[in-house]
């Protein structure tokens, strides 16, 4: 993960990385789940997939609490 700092400009203008805050739980819970039921929902049962990304929607909450912002980063336009 790159570290935590001041904001990079990337080609699409500046982009702030910072650490992942209890706030950010929706946001990452919502990518995870959109991700992976993108790339592994088609090869299960629908109820399990169902269930899958719904844990994947929850999860990060409870993962960014408990790791106090250390779970990952977050890329923010600037």
């Amino acid at each position: 993960m790159v570290e935590a700092g001041g904001p990079r400009h990337g080609a699409s203008g500046a982009v702030e990385i910072r650490r992942a805050g209890p706030g950010d739980g929706d946001a990452l819970g919502e990518i995870h789940a959109a991700a992976w039921q993108a790339a592994y929902a088609p090869f299960f049962e629908p109820g399990f997939a169902a269930h899958a990304v719904a844990d994947r929607r929850t999860r990060w909450h409870r993962r960014v609490a408990e790791e106090a912002g250390e779970a990952g980063g977050v890329a923010s336009g600037a």
